[in-house]
This record gives C-alpha cells, structure tokens and sequence, in this order.
C-alpha cells in the first residue's frame, strides 16, 4: 500500500506526463483556456515536485540540488512567459468540412522573426488532434513541413478560405 504522499507525488507526475505526452501527439483542447490551464496545472505540478529536493541529506547537498531545481524551474515559467506574450498573434480559425479547421497565425516582433503560421487540425467533441503544421518565417529558412505534399491541396484551400475571411473582416473605423 502507498502512502499518501507517494499517491500524491505519482499523481503529480502522471499528469505533468500525460500533459506533455499529449503536447508531443499534437492534441489540445479546442477551448484555448482549458490548454492554458493544463499547462498552469503541469508548471505548478513541476514544481510542487522540485520542492522535495530541499529535504535531500547532507543538507548542503540538498540546498544546492533544490535551488538547481528551482531556478530550472524559475526558468520553464520565465520561457512560456515569454512563448505567451510573443508568439502567436492574430489567429484566424475557418472551418473546412468534415470536422477539419485550418488556423492561420501571423506572428512577429521587432527583435525577432515574423512570419505566419498554418495549422490544419481534427476537431473530436472538444479534443483537437493536428493533422499538419506549416511555419512560413521571414527570417529563418523554411523546411518543408512532413507528408507536405499530401497537404498541399487542403492548405491551399484553407488559404484560400482564411483571405476571404480576412477581406470580409471590415476595421471598426470603416462604415
């Protein structure tokens, strides 16, 4: 039988694992807050884990892996702080059929790349699973995206769909 403390520390691990695990497999939820909760719920499981390290003995060993523990994560929530308020901006979802939705994020900063970024994905209940992913970066170079040429077709058409969207879109200060 575990003890509670071994239950909680297994739950915390498994869930910060099946967070990323599904990150890996390309599924998110289709409501954006409920991916953002997830990842608060994983980084804060992350480091509700770290915090055992403090108790490690000698202590002296134990006060410098729980402050490495610490500042690596102190620097996972400084870099998806960061993710957060440079990535991703002005996203366009349309539909294209059959549970299929193509996303286009343009994306840019003056210190950085700029670019846009094109995501066909499944639609099941709430759960999207992406299908294929395209980055076009004005900076870096381009690598063709995997099976591209099978996607190729069913980007253009999303492509399509977004510019309409897009020229249907009118500016508040417009009548």
């Amino acid at each position: 039988m575990l003890s509670a403390t071994k239950r909680r520390k297994l739950t915390l691990i498994g869930y910060v694992l099946s967070v990323a695990l599904a990150a890996y497999a390309g599924l998110s939820f289709s409501a954006h807050l409920l991916n953002v909760a997830a990842t608060l719920g994983a980084v804060l499981s992350l480091g509700l884990l770290a915090l055992p390290a403090f108790d490690i003995r000698p202590k002296f060993v134990g006060i410098v892996v729980g402050c490495c523990a610490f500042f690596l994560w102190l620097l996972l929530i400084l870099t998806l702080g960061s993710v957060a308020l440079f990535e991703g901006n002005s996203a366009l979802t349309v539909a294209l059929g059959d549970g299929q939705y193509c996303e286009e994020s343009i994306y840019g900063f003056v210190a950085g790349d700029s670019g846009e970024e094109l995501t066909i994905y499944q639609r099941y209940l709430f759960v999207d699973r992406q299908l294929y992913r395209q980055r076009n970066s004005q900076f870096s170079p381009n690598p063709e995206a995997k099976n591209a040429a099978r996607w190729r077709a069913v980007a253009a058409h999303c492509q399509k769909k977004i510019n309409q969207t897009r020229g249907q879109i009118r500016h508040p200060d417009t009548n």
